[in-house]
């Protein structure tokens, strides 16, 4: 255990380095941006050597960088050159956003995912379950844009029935409370089916294989012969030696997911975390990038660091000593 926190913490180490780096290897600078990318000048010499200095973007890149190290030992992330506010608020008031989308598509991709994967692998090769087969191998190779893209032609342009953009009505203010979460819930429709639909197909993949193999094993034949009804062995034989690789797929397609709702927030303008980075990638706002760069960073280490700790207790067979005892 001690080997594998290690492990991360020096990968984390490195990441702070790369987080640092990466905004300012991208072309162009913030004040490319604040005088508009290049149009014209809008401030004079003076101007934008004192505003090089408020920022400290005239200092030497190791001059930022230890002072990049010591906001981030005291938990200051600095302020959003675009926004004009702390950068950690700025997260906090989109996180939640973020977290509501990314939550609930979890939980539908894997309850549609495994609940159709254990129903294509129990029946033969019936014209239903090939239906379903195919349609989740044409929807796997779909990305998340695409699949919302499509979602909004129907929905939003031919019927109506959805709104094409942001997480809540303009003027809702005073409204009731039931009606400002009824719209919050409408808005966010979209990014929960896009992101669900576009992770549903691995899902349903990796459940259907490892369920047909279960269904394959003599145990599986001596239970039928014992006369335990059908959906008995499903749920007590092949569903609880599933979970395993469940648990496993669960946390590589949380990061997944996060991922994918940066592309989503920004098809459908959805005020979360995901949006935020594509606006601070546009304006090159450095410290917003490393602290979104940071959260992103973080989750994904930690959710990897929980697999690797408690995988082995999940299942003994993987560690050494366990083998060996066995």
């Amino acid at each position: 255990m001690k080997q594998t926190i290690r492990f991360y913490l020096i990968i984390f180490a490195s990441l702070i380095v790369l987080l640092f780096l990466l905004p300012r290897l991208l072309p162009g600078g913030p004040l490319d941006f604040i005088l508009g990318r290049g149009d014209g000048p809008t401030m004079t010499a003076a101007q934008q050597a004192k505003l090089m200095s408020y920022y400290n973007l005239d200092k030497s890149i190791w001059q930022q960088f230890l002072i990049y190290l010591r906001h981030l030992v005291q938990f200051k992330f600095g302020v959003s050159y675009l926004y004009q506010q702390p950068v950690i608020q700025l997260i906090l008031t989109r996180l939640p956003y973020t977290l509501a989308v990314v939550g609930i598509s979890i939980f539908f991709s894997f309850f549609i995912g495994v609940l159709l994967g254990l129903f294509v692998a129990d029946k033969k090769e019936t014209l239903r379950s090939k239906g379903i087969f195919i349609g989740m191998l044409t929807l796997s190779s779909l990305p998340e844009y695409l699949i919302g893209l499509l979602l909004v032609i129907p929905f939003c342009i031919l019927l109506k029935w959805l709104p094409m953009s942001g997480a809540q009505t303009s003027f809702l203010e005073n409204a009731s409370i039931w009606s400002q979460i009824k719209d919050r819930l409408i808005h966010g429709i979209l990014p929960v089916l896009a992101l669900t639909l576009a992770n549903v197909p691995s899902i349903f993949l990796i459940v259907r294989n490892q369920a047909r193999e279960i269904l394959k094993q003599p145990y599986i034949e001596f239970a039928e012969m014992k006369g335990l009804k059908h959906h008995r062995i499903i749920y007590r034989h092949v569903f609880r030696n599933i979970l395993l690789p469940i648990f496993t797929l669960m946390m590589q397609r949380i990061a997944i997911i996060l991922t994918g709702a940066i592309f989503v927030e920004t098809l459908f303008s959805y005020p979360g975390i995901g949006l935020l980075l594509q606006e601070s990638i546009l304006s090159r706002d450095y410290p917003l990038m490393q602290g979104l760069f940071l959260i992103f960073a973080l989750v994904i280490l930690s959710i990897n660091l929980l697999t690797d700790l408690y995988y082995p207790k999940l299942d003994p067979r993987i560690g050494g000593k366990n083998v060996e005892k066995i």
